[in-house]
């Protein structure tokens, strides 16, 4: 229930999300990809690494080689919040030289924008760095059967609005695998 909710607000906030993310200076940059339609290079079937920013992106560049001994063949998506992150990532070659992997923003959390991004991604499995939750994706993920794992996970200062709101993160997290 809290995540209709949750879904409903968002819903309602939409044209709202939207006016920000076209007029936002640190947001406007790649807005097709925010708004749900990146241009891929990686087929359905990928495995899709979420890291927000730079620090996470650290992470990320540590998980990479054992992703590809644990799966090798299997193309890769990184997903980032922030432009620095995405130019960051592309300039360190950490997903490789050549297609099929690549790196692209995260679509914003609104429920129609990830039904479309999960739509044209079909990824394998979502592996979510430092705990970055957001309830729209984690609910369209679970509508489609596609598996969550977040690793790294700790409470940092932008994880703290979950302790105001304990039902939306217990609804959101249901499912999840926290290694």
């Amino acid at each position: 229930m809290i995540l209709l909710i949750y879904e409903v607000i968002a819903a309602l906030l939409s044209p709202v999300v939207v006016l920000l993310v076209l007029t936002h200076r640190r947001l406007r940059g790649h807005v097709a990809e925010r708004l749900g339609f990146p241009t891929l290079l990686v087929p359905p079937g990928a495995l899709w690494i979420h890291a927000a920013s730079i620090g996470e992106g650290r992470v990320v560049s540590a998980l990479i080689p054992a992703l590809r001994r644990m799966a090798p063949g299997v193309p890769l998506l990184r997903t980032c919040t922030s432009d620095s992150a995405r130019e960051l990532a592309g300039q360190r070659g950490e997903l490789g030289p050549t297609a099929p992997d690549q790196t692209v923003c995260l679509p914003i959390d609104l429920p129609w924008v990830v039904a479309r991004w999960l739509d044209r991604v079909r990824p394998r499995a979502l592996i979510l760095v430092e705990a970055e939750l957001w309830p729209a994706l984690l609910q369209a993920a679970r509508r489609r059967n596609i598996p969550v794992v977040v690793v790294q996970a700790r409470v940092a200062a932008g994880q703290l609005r979950w302790l105001a709101w304990p039902p939306l993160y217990r609804a959101a997290t249901r499912n999840l695998q926290f290694l």
